[in-house]
């Protein structure tokens, strides 16, 4: 009896499958919306991905209803509907049992649930039709069913058409949305930060990129020297060369006087030695650079960083809590965080935000970049008291 049967074409299976999958999908973003969630919200579908568990209670409500409605949908038209889903119908293709029976709510249960076993391994067990006789797939095998076609008639081309149209417009929806979420954490305000804290240099007009390139000579200069500081005359050395250093970049800003990587950087000359400035005009020169770009968080942790400098730990405390609110993964912030509340011997707080800034900087150490950072952290650690405040 076996012999009578015309097997189904891996293709035929194929573009079957792809007019149900898109039908399943459908019904799951019906779900979705019925749910009150958006069923566009890709980002979220990728972080559960990523995190291996739904995100919330009802992202977990949602997917165990389309997972159970889309059972019951294939159950429902494989047992009721002569072994046909819509796109099996679509294709004239059905499944039976091997010996020729309709199949039953069992042996359909079985063969639903071997589809794990057909895709555990790259989906080789789908594949497997290509090269089996009876063009079975491993399911097929372990449920002891076929896929033949169900009747003389061959699909339309149009038929044909749509069942090729809509894995490229499955691929084109979800493959276009993995690459803007791909973009979007990339553009993560830290990144944003650090690439504007790069281009304001390269869009430097000629006279103060003049001095610009000047002060950075300098600053290569005083770094040298500062390697032997403890030798005579070096510190007068490192002081002259720093107060030529805030004269070109006081220059630079005249010509260009909103560019607040040059306001930063001169707020970098006053924590060095001179005779030109003090660790309050570095404040203030940081202060200007964090006005012109508020939201750049390079410019909020340098601000940060010099009222720490000045002993202004509360007033610190607010400015690293803005980065923090802009981004939970910056452990300049988290550690500038633990210094202020170590200072005021809040500890339980500064424990906490030392920790935050230690498990930062370890996730982000891929080339061991941040060693000396993760031993600072570690040594703060270390060095705070037990208990409470």
């Amino acid at each position: 009896m076996d012999k009578e049967f015309k097997y189904a074409s891996f293709w035929r299976r194929l573009f079957a499958s792809s007019i149900d999958s898109f039908i399943l999908m459908a019904i799951g973003m019906g779900i979705s919306s019925a749910l009150g969630r958006d069923p566009f919200n890709f980002k979220e579908i990728f972080e559960t991905i990523e995190a291996g568990t739904p995100v919330n209670t009802l992202t977990t409500l949602d997917y165990a209803l389309t997972l159970f409605i889309s059972a019951f949908f294939i159950l429902f038209f494989w047992v009721k509907h002569n072994g046909q889903t819509p796109g099996k119908k679509a294709l004239h293709i059905k499944i039976i049992k091997e010996d020729g029976s309709a199949l039953d709510g069992g042996t359909a249960i079985i063969r639903y649930l071997s589809y794990f076993v057909s895709s555990i391994a790259l989906f080789l067990g789908c594949i497997w039709v290509i090269f089996d006789k009876r063009k079975q797939a491993w399911h097929d095998k372990i449920a002891k069913t076929l896929v033949i076609e169900a009747d003389n008639q061959k699909p339309s081309k149009a038929i044909y058409a749509l069942a090729c149209l809509l894995p490229i417009l499955f691929i084109v929806i979800y493959g276009g949305a993995i690459f803007l979420i791909g973009i979007k954490k990339l553009e993560t305000p830290t990144n944003v930060a650090l690439r504007k804290y790069t281009t304001a240099v390269k869009e430097m007009s000629p006279e103060a990129k003049k001095h610009w390139d000047r002060s950075q000579e300098l600053f290569s200069q005083m770094r040298e020297l500062q390697k032997r500081e403890n030798e005579p005359g070096v510190v007068d050395q490192i002081k002259k060369l720093n107060d030529e250093n805030i004269a070109e970049l006081k220059k630079a800003i005249e010509a260009e006087p909103d560019n607040a990587r040059i306001w930063a950087e001169l707020g970098a000359a006053y924590t060095w030695i001179s005779s030109k400035g003090s660790l309050e005009d570095s404040y203030l020169a940081y202060k200007k650079a964090a006005d012109l770009e508020p939201n750049n968080v390079v410019y909020n942790n340098f601000l940060g960083d010099s009222l720490i400098s000045l002993g202004k730990y509360e007033e610190a405390i607010l400015v690293y809590q803005k980065t923090i609110r802009q981004t939970d993964k910056n452990g300049y912030a988290f550690q500038g965080l633990g210094i202020a509340y170590e200072n005021l011997k809040v500890y339980d707080e500064a424990r906490k935000y030392y920790q935050k800034a230690l498990d930062t900087f370890i996730s982000e150490n891929k080339e061991g970049e941040f060693d000396k950072k993760i031993l600072e952290i570690q040594k703060a650690l270390a060095r705070l008291p037990k208990g409470g405040i």
